[in-house]
């Protein structure tokens, strides 16, 4: 066993934004069978870098258990902000070591699993939209909206794309497909809004069972 800071660092990669905190700590424990049980001989004791004086937000030992990840989905289904949820958090518990980027990371599963579930039951009509050099990156962006039995519509997702071509809309339509839990391998129609105009928001609305006064709403 070694400290979590020993191995050779990692160049910074600016353009994910990662790094890496390795120092080639040498601190090692070893553990060899004695009988039954198991003793530790320390191989070497020293750390080359200081020490932390507390362990909060630790990547492990932050963790969310089973019954705080419930109580923090709860929190999130009722549109509380992080930084009040971490106060909930200590609050019930005074040594919990959970972060808020941890509270994020827990929102943002929490909001992809929602919507891949609202995908799965709101499937038989999805909008496709792509706008041009609009981003930072002056990319197509795709973006892909569904719409429930109550007329509210919820992202399912987006993409970023190299070129406004059929493969890559190809490639878009396949990574949509393994969202979901049952074989969908066909099309029944596709309707560009952008050729048809209004004509063709009212044969959306038509698809989703909606009075053709509804055809504002799909638009906006």
């Amino acid at each position: 066993m070694g400290c979590e800071r020993g191995g050779n660092y990692k160049k910074k990669n600016y353009s994910d934004g990662s790094y890496s905190m390795k120092v080639k700590c040498p601190f090692m424990l070893r553990s060899v069978p004695s009988g039954s049980s198991l003793k530790v001989k320390v191989r070497c004791g020293f750390h080359n870098h200081i020490l932390v004086k507390d362990l909060y937000g630790h990547g492990v030992l932050g963790r969310l258990k089973e019954n705080e990840r419930q109580f923090v989905n709860d929190m999130i289904k009722y549109n509380m902000v992080p930084r009040y949820i971490i106060a909930a958090l200590k609050y019930r518990d005074p040594k919990n070591l959970t972060s808020v980027i941890q509270v994020y990371i827990a929102r943002y599963t929490y909001k992809t699993n929602k919507r891949v579930k609202l995908l799965i039951m709101f499937h038989l009509v999805l909008i496709f939209d792509c706008t041009y050099k609009t981003n930072r990156y002056l990319l197509p962006l795709l973006d892909i909206v569904g719409v429930t039995s109550t007329k509210l519509t919820f992202s399912v997702g987006f993409s970023y794309m190299e070129h406004k071509r059929k493969r890559n809309f190809t490639w878009a339509l396949d990574k949509l497909k393994t969202l979901f839990a049952f074989e969908c391998c066909y099309i029944d129609e596709i309707i560009d809004v952008d050729k048809y105009g209004n004509c063709g928001l009212c044969a959306i609305v038509a698809l989703l069972g909606w009075g053709k006064e509804a055809w504002l709403l799909v638009r906006m």
